[in-house]
């Protein structure tokens, strides 16, 4: 008994007289694009500053996170999709799924194991990361679900998804004990005792930038596959920064740039809008710093179609399944009608979920 209270009390610190928990979080991100991770970083920079932080990471997210945080970052493995032609090959990469998860399944649980058995994690906080949620279902761990994905299958939406979609959710991802969903509509939960919307997540590095309208377009493209559109884009002659399709060169009116995360915000602040594939980071951003938005969805990515079409519907930009000269004319006319609905948008801060998931934290830890 007495060695039980001892063990309780290592979780508190005293600050000013009062007593302050101090949980043990096992952050495990997903690796698929980088918006998982540095939507995570956001989270993570307050949460290390109040509890023990224990940090996974697949894919693209590992060495970004690992940069920001040290050695309490460690790499897991995760699938990714397969791109061609922007377009999701899911046949592939469900073929690529089945030849690698028997590796993937036993190189986790070897990585997570001994790592889990030394940390012993009060609670799980997963940004749609599959290994850390089976782990949650396997030993019995509280987990928190941090992401926008699960908007699909939490709330209440006009979209129509296939089941099969839903399935696929399911499968990856069974189970949570709380849902946290970020969301630049206004919707309501399936579950409100299991899920909260939130506001979406916005990087410090964004919160003090202060936007501007040049004489060029933002162009992010999720996978380098997606070069149809370029013969269009070079009819147009307007100037685009083009980032994910490859090393700096100059082509005509189309600069394609290396990813550099100063530079990309820079031109972020800066653009008159943004073309994008639909990824809810930088959607978000984007929004934040008033800019109109043109989604070309990567095809059969229902993520990004589900995005896509809250743009739409909320009259902050359009979008085209495959990108046309008149699709460009089209939302250039528009301009206008765009920048005054984004103008409706209130502030947004992360004030919201930090309350809510320190609320969370001290329940299941």
């Amino acid at each position: 008994m007495i060695h039980l209270l001892l063990d309780s009390f290592d979780n508190f610190k005293l600050f000013a007289g009062t007593p302050v928990y101090v949980a043990r979080i096992w952050y495990s991100v997903c690796g698929e694009g980088m918006g998982h991770a540095t939507r995570s970083d956001s989270v993570l920079a307050w949460l290390t500053k109040k509890h023990e932080v224990l940090i996974t990471a697949a894919e693209r997210s590992y060495p970004y996170l690992r940069e920001r945080y040290g050695s309490r970052v460690h790499k897991i493995y995760g699938n990714t999709l397969v791109y061609k032609d922007n377009n999701v090959q899911y046949l592939r990469s469900f073929a690529r799924f089945i030849r690698t998860m028997p590796y993937m399944v036993v190189a986790n649980y070897r990585i997570l194991r001994p790592l889990i058995g030394r940390f012993k994690p009060d609670v799980i906080i997963s940004d749609f990361e599959s290994a850390s949620e089976y782990f949650s279902l396997l030993f019995g761990i509280p987990c928190i679900n941090i992401d926008n994905n699960h908007a699909l299958t939490e709330l209440k939406t006009r979209f129509k998804h296939s089941f099969y979609q839903t399935c696929i959710i399911r499968f990856l991802h069974p189970w949570a004990s709380h849902y946290i969903i970020t969301a630049f509509a206004e919707f309501h939960a399936r579950r409100p005792g299991r899920t909260k919307v939130v506001p979406p997540i916005i990087r410090e590095s964004v919160l003090s930038l202060k936007p501007v309208d040049k004489d060029f377009v933002l162009i992010y493209q999720t996978s380098e596959t997606n070069i149809r559109m370029l013969p269009v884009l070079k009819k147009t002659g307007i100037r685009y920064r083009i980032y994910g399709m490859g090393r700096k060169r100059k082509t005509g009116n189309l600069e394609f740039m290396p990813f550099s995360e100063k530079t990309f915000l820079e031109d972020l602040r800066t653009c008159r809008y943004v073309i994008i594939n639909g990824g809810f980071t930088v959607i978000s951003e984007a929004l934040y710093l008033k800019k109109p938005i043109l989604c070309i969805p990567v095809e059969k990515q229902f993520e990004q179609i589900y995005n896509a079409y809250c743009i739409k519907q909320k009259g902050y930009g359009s979008f085209a399944e495959r990108l046309s000269l008149r699709d460009i004319r089209s939302f250039e006319s528009n301009l206008e009608r765009y920048r005054k609905n984004i103008s409706r948008i209130g502030r947004w801060d992360d004030s919201l979920l930090f309350e809510h998931l320190e609320r969370l934290i001290k329940k299941y830890a």
